[in-house]
Parts: C-alpha cells; sequence; structure tokens
C-alpha cells in the first residue's frame, strides 16, 4: 500500500476516533516517531495541532510512554514563546497531544525561502528564544533539540516559538548521558558523551543564530560523522566572515555561544537574550492574500490624493486652464471637466477592486472569507504615518466642514440672492457668496485628497462601515459579485483554512467535495450542499447563544426570568446540540472523503445524511428556541443575520 494510502487511512482511523471533540482539517508534517495534522477543537473552535504518535510505534510500550512522559513534560511549560501543549490524550490504541497551531512557518523554511535574516529580525528572533529556553531551564527542562526546523514565526506578529520538546530532558534526571538530538546543531560536550545542560541548548541556539546570519550552517555539506568531528575538534568559522553584514553586537553573541568549553558561552539563556537586547525591534512576517485584500484601499488611495486637488486648483484657475486642455476638452466640456476626472478616478477604482478580488477567489478564499476578515480587521492607532497624526486629522476634519460650508453658501445663493431687490447689491452678494463657495469648493477637494491617504485616525473594529461591508458581502449583491469576479477561475482550496469558524470549514469542505462527485452521484445522494449550509448556520447560532450565555453567567445581575442554575442547563443542552451538528457535518464531510477515493458504499452515505437531515429538524427547533433566550438576555446577536431553514428532503 502507498504512503499516501496509508496517511489517508490514518487520516480516517484517527478522526472517527475524535468525533465530536476534534475535526481534523489535513496533515501538516510528520518525522520518525510522530505525524502532525491540523485540527480544531470543537467546543473552542480553535485551530490546534494534534502531533499523533505512529500506531507501530505506539504497539511498543517503551515508546509509547517515552511519548506520553516528555509530552507531559513540555506540557508544564507555560510561556509566550514556547508552543503550548493544552493536552495529553489516547483515543482508542491511538496516543496523540494537542498543541497550539501557530499559523506561520519555521525559521528553516523562512530562511529556505528567502535567505538569510536582516540583524535586527535574526536578533529579535534569537533573543526570544532565549526567552523561551531561560523560562524552560528555570524550570528544570532541557530542550536538547534546537533547530531552526524547531523555531516557528508567527505571521503578522512575527512572534518566535519554540516548539517540539519531543526530546526535552529534566536536569534532574539520573539517566544515563544519551546522543540526541540534530548531528548539525550537537555541542562538543554532547559528542563526547557528557550529559546536556543548558549551555549545550545555547550552542544549539548559537548555529541557529549562524545559520540565519548567513544562509548555511557552519559546516555543510557533510555527513553527520564528519560534521560531529569538526563540531568536536575544529574551531566554527567567525560568523563576521562567514556573513560581513552582521552587526558587530550580534557577531559578538554568536560567537561566544559557539565557544568549544562550555564555560566560555554565557552563563544563561537570560544573560544572552540581554546582550541582544539592542536588537529588538519587531519584524512582521509578509500578510497573507486576504489581508492584502483589506489593505487595497492604500494602493489606490494616492490616485485619489491626486484626482482630489487637481479638481480643486481647476475650480480655481477657471477658464484660463482650457487653453492647456488639449483634445480633451473636445470631448468633455469644461463646465464638466472635474466630474469627468472624477468618473475616471471611480473607474480605476473599480478596475483595481474588481482585479483584488479576482485575485483573492483565485488562492481558493470565498466571500464568507471576506465577510470573516471584515468581521475583526481593524488598523492601530499606534501605527507609523507619513504625516503626524494631528496634522492629518485637521486636514480630513477641515475638508468635512468645508463640504457643510459648500452646502450652506449654496443654499444661501439660491435663497438670499432672490430676496434682495437692489440688483447692485445683490451683484456684490452674489460675488461674495460665490467666491465663499469657490473656496469652500476647493478646501473640500485638497482636504479629501490629503486625508485620504493620511487619515490620522483609523476606523476601530467593528465600525458602521466595516459592519456594512461584511452586510454586503453575506447577501446576494455579494453573491452575485464574487460569482463575477471569479468568471473563468479554476476551482482550488485555500491554504490558510486557520480564520474560519469550525462549522464553516467542515461546511465548506465537504461542498467542495460533493462537487467534484460525478453528477449521477450528486444526483442520487440529493441535496447535500443545502443540507450543508442549513447544519452550518444552525451551528453558528448556537455557537453565538453558547457565547451568550457564558458572558450572562459571569456578570453580576441577571433577570428575574433567568438564574445562573438555569443559564447553566440552557448552555450544556446548547453545547451538546452544537456537538452534535458539528459531528454530523463531519460525518458527511468523512464520507464524502471515501466516495472521492473511489468507495461506493452508498448505504452507509444514504444513512449518515438521513441521520443528519433528522439532526437538521431538531437542531432547527433548539435554533428557533435560542430566540426567546437571546430576548432574555439583552441580545440581538446572530452570527450570519439569517434564520436556517430545513433543506428539501
Amino acid at each position: 500500500m502507498s504512503d499516501r494510502s496509508n496517511s489517508d487511512l490514518l487520516f480516517l482511523r484517527l478522526q472517527r476516533a475524535l468525533v465530536g471533540r476534534y475535526s481534523l482539517e489535513r496533515e501538516v508534517g510528520r518525522g520518525g516517531m510522530g505525524v502532525v495534522f491540523l485540527a480544531r477543537d470543537v467546543r473552542l473552535d480553535r485551530p490546534v495541532a494534534l502531533k499523533l504518535l505512529r500506531p507501530e510505534i505506539a504497539e511498543q510500550p517503551a515508546f509509547r510512554d517515552r511519548f506520553l512522559n516528555e509530552a507531559r513534560t513540555a506540557a508544564r511549560l507555560s510561556h509566550p514563546n514556547i508552543v503550548p501543549i493544552h493536552a495529553v490524550e489516547e483515543a482508542e490504541d491511538l496516543v496523540f497531544f494537542v498543541m497550539g497551531y501557530i499559523d506561520g512557518e519555521t525559521l528553516g523554511e523562512r530562511i529556505r525561502r528567502q535567505g538569510p535574516l536582516s540583524s535586527e529580525e535574526n536578533s529579535r528572533v534569537l533573543r526570544e528564544v532565549a526567552w523561551a529556553l531561560s523560562y524552560a531551564h528555570a524550570s528544570g527542562v532541557i530542550h536538547r533539540d534546537i533547530k531552526a526546523d524547531n523555531i516557528l514565526l508567527e505571521r503578522n506578529s512575527g512572534r518566535a516559538l519554540l516548539a517540539d520538546f519531543g526530546i526535552a530532558h529534566a536536569m534532574d534526571s539520573s539517566e544515563a548521558a544519551q546522543l540526541v538530538g540534530t548531528t548539525t546543531y550537537l555541542s562538543p560536550e554532547l559528542i563526547e558523551g557528557g550529559h546536556a545542560s543548558p549551555r549545550s541548548d545555547l550552542y544549539a541556539l548559537g548555529v541557529v543564530g549562524f545559520l540565519a546570519a548567513a544562509g548555511r550552517l557552519p559546516f555543510d555539506g557533510l555527513s553527520g560523522t564528519e560534521i560531529m568531528a569538526r563540531h568536536l575538534a575544529q574551531s566554527i568559522p567567525r560568523i563576521s566572515d562567514a556573513a560581513p553584514a552582521v552587526s558587530a553586537r550580534l557577531a559578538r553573541a554568536i560567537d561566544r555561544c559557539l565557544a568549544k568549553r562550555p564555560d566560555e558561552r554565557f552563563g544563561s539563556a537570560e544573560e544572552f537574550a540581554s546582550a541582544l537586547e539592542h536588537h529588538a525591534t519587531v519584524a512582521p512576517m509578509q500578510p497573507v492574500a486576504i489581508q492584502s485584500w483589506l489593505r487595497r484601499w492604500e494602493r489606490i488611495a494616492p490616485l485619489y490624493a491626486i484626482t482630489m486637488p487637481v479638481i480643486g486648483l481647476r475650480l480655481i484657475l477657471g477658464g484660463w486652464a482650457t487653453d492647456f486642455g488639449g483634445a480633451f476638452y473636445r470631448y468633455v466640456p469644461a463646465w464638466r471637466w472635474p466630474e469627468a476626472l472624477l468618473g475616471l478616478a471611480l473607474l480605476a477604482h473599480g478596475v483595481f477592486s474588481f482585479m483584488a478580488l479576482r485575485r483573492v477567489l483565485a488562492a481558493g478564499y470565498t466571500r464568507n472569507d471576506l465577510a470573516l476578515a471584515l468581521r475583526g480587521s481593524s488598523r492601530p492607532d499606534e501605527e507609523p504615518q507619513a504625516l503626524a497624526p494631528l496634522p492629518a486629522r485637521l486636514i480630513r476634519d477641515g475638508s468635512y466642514l468645508a463640504i457643510v460650508a459648500m452646502a450652506i453658501v449654496a443654499i444661501a445663493i439660491h435663497v438670499v440672492i432672490g430676496r434682495i431687490e437692489d440688483r447692485t447689491q445683490a451683484y456684490y452678494v452674489f460675488d461674495l457668496l460665490a467666491s465663499m463657495l469657490l473656496m469652500a469648493r476647493l478646501s473640500a477637494y485638497i482636504g479629501l485628497g490629503v486625508g485620504m491617504v493620511y487619515p490620522g485616525r483609523f476606523p476601530r473594529e467593528g465600525n458602521w462601515w466595516q459592519r456594512l461591508q461584511e452586510r454586503f458581502w453575506r447577501s446576494r449583491l455579494g453573491d452575485v459579485a464574487a460569482r463575477i469576479a471569479g468568471f473563468g477561475l479554476r476551482p482550488r482550496l485555500a491554504e490558510e483554512t486557520v480564520h474560519r469558524p469550525t462549522e464553516f470549514a467542515l461546511s465548506l469542505a465537504a461542498d467542495q467535495l460533493f462537487a467534484a462527485l460525478p453528477s449521477e452521484l450528486q444526483s442520487e445522494l440529493g441535496d447535500v450542499p443545502e443540507l450543508l449550509k442549513t447544519l452550518e448556520q444552525s451551528a453558528g447560532v448556537l455557537r453565538a447563544t453558547i457565547n451568550d450565555l457564558e458572558t450572562a453567567g459571569i456578570g453580576t445581575e441577571l433577570t428575574g426570568d433567568v438564574d445562573r442554575v438555569g443559564l447553566a442547563a440552557l448552555r450544556r443542552s446548547a453545547e451538546l446540540k452544537h456537538r452534535e451538528v458539528i459531528g454530523a457535518l463531519e460525518r458527511i464531510r468523512l464520507q464524502l472523503i471515501r466516495l472521492a477515493a473511489g468507495a461506493r458504499d452508498l448505504p452507509e452515505i444514504t444513512e449518515v445524511l438521513l441521520a443528519a437531515r433528522r439532526l437538521e429538524s431538531d437542531a432547527g427547533r433548539s435554533v428557533a428556541g435560542q430566540a426567546s433566550v437571546r430576548r432574555l438576555l439583552g441580545t440581538k446577536r446572530t452570527p450570519v443575520g439569517v434564520t436556517p431553514r430545513p433543506s428539501p428532503a
């Protein structure tokens, strides 16, 4: 049997054992002892990494006990720069532990993709890993396998996290010294058979720093035995020779970590971190496709920044500018020139937005992904700007005042002038008001142009404009826009899905599997997409109700119709129903995976679908009953803005 088939069977076997608790999404890596899956904690609706001990290894008691002991050792550690372990569990004959999922890439992947890091970023990564090691060492744990592929870089924040304490060792352990770890990172004392210590971890971290600065390992392209021999007997090249651009401070710190004698290295990881303190800058990772779509305005704003002031100047220059208009004025009357220029800007904006949306859809994302992203999007007020916040805000607010002044003056021209009997006086008043109107228009256009690039303030999370956009992408109009922008694109799966709620991720995956089936098979199964949609919506409403009940349970005052005991019972009922709905979605997905793989056991999937339809009706009644609960709690929140409707049988 091929490795791919074995992997698929292991995926299905583990998922069946974990239905209702964890929802597996895909395999993300495998090593000599374990396989790592991206999964979702159904109850908490958060992405997790689930590391499974290979079944053939788990059958051996010694390896099984070692795996569990090491996982429990790492689970004791709780630090911002250590990947957390949430649980160590067994299901049937499968042994696994659940870790926090870090959306990003390993330091090794980053170096292989982009080459050496800058001195600032290298220092920051090393410093954060040193903090993690300092905490682990203080807790009596030595990592023993520090390497670039065990350091994760979180997307967007750039935070470095130390992972894989798979061969971690207690300092007070009485076990005999063992040569464990990766040969290219082993310290001389470990190669000689000595015990692991905090300073042997620091030596490995120095090798990581060398790799990140030079883009290569100190001893590369050799066999494992040759590399160990050189670590033992040959001095490592000075980092300043291998990477001349590295800063002097960073070079001194790395060279000291790579000293052959342990007592010549830093006394502790905390001391090493302090030596790098001057390079503690944050270097965020590259944004994902949807984040690029969210910030598309930053690329189109300069167009308005140019257009608006030009329109304002045109209003001041008047007819004189027509002498230089050339062919443009042969087709556009001078008095329509500002509107035509603004129309061109709007047309360019529309084309740019269309292409930005098409790129997101081509990457495998959906309009629901856009709505989810808008719900949590915001811009931090402390983000650097080319213009100071106060002047930018004065310009923007001044343009709003100018618009109000334009409206007032325009009304005055039509109302006041008509009531002045003296035509000479009326002429002077008109001339004065017209000049005021012209200046107001100039101020408004120029102020808006500058304010579109340097707003001086950014929208808060959940502001009215973001809510309006979210509502649009959940509506039929949003569906039409996405279909038009996605015309001709080949369907593909998005690479990053951790932002999706569990029910949405499961429903979308199952829907894509169903769409790939032959049309005759789809007809036999019935309207599965509508069933998936209804179950997804029911799960969303149930999740919102659970959150509302938890929030109400924390409060000190409740209405007379609801007490804490009642809230707890309602929450347990909603949690149970939510788990059942998630389980139904998971079972449908698993059956569709089997059909896509060539299985034709229609009675089994038909039974699963019938059970899901019965649950759909039951969940619909449960969701309808949540309306009274939300009224008692004083909340109107509904996750998708619609009430689930039963799918046709």
